[in-house]
This record gives structure tokens, C-alpha cells and sequence, in this order.
């Protein structure tokens, strides 16, 4: 369980915030017997479920609020939901889909259209293998700049407010088009930076590029203070996100504190 604050007996769980028996869920805020669920909070016995609060006994259900033996959505009396459940898990069962969190191919968005390609990036082919939709023609406007780059001056104090806004530029980059916000300029002008010549989907790309991956690595504590109480260098260990081709310095836990504090 990852995120949680006082989870028990639970497995496979995301930013939880105090479940109990709960499997293979993300958000099971104060809920008890949840599984293969998004964002269920305050329930009971919620199983294949997205959104439903404050309810009990949901199977499949969809937004659902202080409702109890409903099967998609569907009201059902509980000795019919007690009959219908045990059908609809011993079919799912024989397709292979019990006991799996929601297939990819019901998801709404394609895999390169999500942050799940941006922390995990997959090929096209890869996508597809694993289950999940791919998008090659990306939502966006193309081609329908009004200026180009040569007549726009370097300097923000050169430009016209006015008439900045209403135009439509090329990224650099990708060839997406944009625009400047009313509401932008004035930072540009008041902090004397220049236009992006970027859309807001690369210069986000380049942020995310300065992060350090998703890998850790063993490193010693590179600290060599003798009034942080060793000799010589630190001999601690641990583990960081930061590789040993790294040129930034870095500390344990307890000559960084010496350090700072």
C-alpha cells in the first residue's frame, strides 16, 4: 500500500487514507472489504466500482451515492444481488477476469494521451501488446499560425499587449499551434522573459526531463566533515534517485541535517 495513513490489512492499494481488507484499489478512502475499485470512499464491499461514496454491497456501479445491492448501476433486492454476484464472478472467472483491475482497453484515453506515458514510456507496439489503445493523431490545432517567430522581437518590452494576444504561434518543437493568455502577458512583461517559442505540452516535456528517473541507486554519503562527527568520508549508505554520474553532491540523512540545520 502506498500513500496510505492507516491502512489495515490491505494489498495493492494507492493513497488510501485509513481502509481495512481492501485489494487492488486506488483511493479507498475509509472504506472496508473493497476491491478492483477507483475512488469508492466511505463504503462497504464495493467490487468493480468507480466513484461511489458512502454506499454498500456495488458491484460494477458507476457514480453511485449512499446506494446499496446495485449490479451496473442497477437496483437489485439483496437476495437477488446475493444470487446474481456469485453468476457474474464464476463468468468472469472462466474469461480470466476476476481477481484483475479494470482492463486498459475500457479506458477512455489512449496510453500516449496520459501521464502513465510520461513516467512509464511505452512504444506504440508495446502499448497495443500489453491491451491499451495508442493515438497517433494527438488532440491539437496545426497550421493555422498567424506570425512567425522572425517577426516577433526577442525582447518582451518590444511587444504590443494588445495585439500579442491576438495572434496564433508554431511550436518550435512540435509544430502545435498556441496562443499567449491575456492574463500571461503581464508575468512575461513584469519578470522581462521572452515568449516561449514552445507550447505549454514541450516546455512541460523539458520540466519533466530535469526530474531525476525512477530508479534508485546505492550510494555512500559523499560528506567529508570532520565536525559532522567521522573521519575522513561518511561510510553511511542508502538508497537515492540520484546516479553516480551525477555531479551534484549527495549526503545521508544525518550529515545533510548537520549541514542545514
Amino acid at each position: 500500500m502506498t500513500n496510505g495513513d492507516g491502512g489495515k490489512d490491505c494489498y495493492e492499494c494507492y493513497s488510501a487514507g485509513e481502509p481495512e481488507l481492501c485489494y487492488n484499489c486506488i483511493t479507498p478512502d475509509n472504506s472496508y472489504g473493497e476491491k478492483f475499485s477507483v475512488f469508492c470512499w466511505k463504503s462497504q464491499f464495493i467490487t468493480y466500482s468507480d466513484n461511489c461514496h458512502s454506499s454498500r454491497n456495488l458491484f460494477g456501479c458507476v457514480g453511485m451515492k449512499r446506494n446499496e445491492y446495485c449490479i451496473l448501476n442497477k437496483q437489485y433486492s439483496k437476495e437477488e444481488y446475493e444470487v446474481l454476484v456469485p453468476k457474474i464472478i464464476e463468468h468472469m472467472r472462466r474469461n480470466g477476469e476476476w481477481g484483475e483491475f479494470f482492463r486498459p482497453d475500457i479506458c477512455q484515453f489512449a496510453y500516449n494521451e496520459t501521464s502513465a506515458q510520461e513516467w512509464y514510456p511505452l512504444d506504440e507496439q508495446t502499448a497495443l501488446s500489453l491491451g491499451y489503445r495508442w493515438q497517433n493523431k494527438l488532440p491539437g490545432s496545426f497550421q493555422k499560425e498567424t506570425i512567425s517567430w522572425d517577426k516577433i522581437p526577442d525582447s518582451i518590452a518590444e511587444i504590443n499587449e494588445g495585439e500579442i494576444v491576438k495572434e496564433i504561434f508554431r511550436c518550435i518543437n512540435c509544430g502545435k499551434n498556441y496562443k499567449i493568455l491575456q492574463q500571461e502577458f503581464p508575468f512575461y512583461k513584469n519578470n522581462n522573459i521572452p515568449l516561449s517559442r514552445l507550447c505549454i505540452d514541450c516546455r512541460h516535456q523539458r520540466r519533466k526531463k530535469m526530474l531525476n528517473p525512477r530508479t534508485l541507486r546505492t550510494r555512500r554519503c559523499m560528506c567529508e566533515m570532520a565536525t559532522h562527527g567521522h573521519e575522513s568520508q561518511c561510510r553511511e549508505e542508502f538508497q537515492t534517485t540520484y546516479s553516480p554520474e551525477n555531479p551534484c553532491k549527495v549526503f545521508c540523512e544525518k550529515c545533510y541535517l548537520k549541514e542545514f540545520y
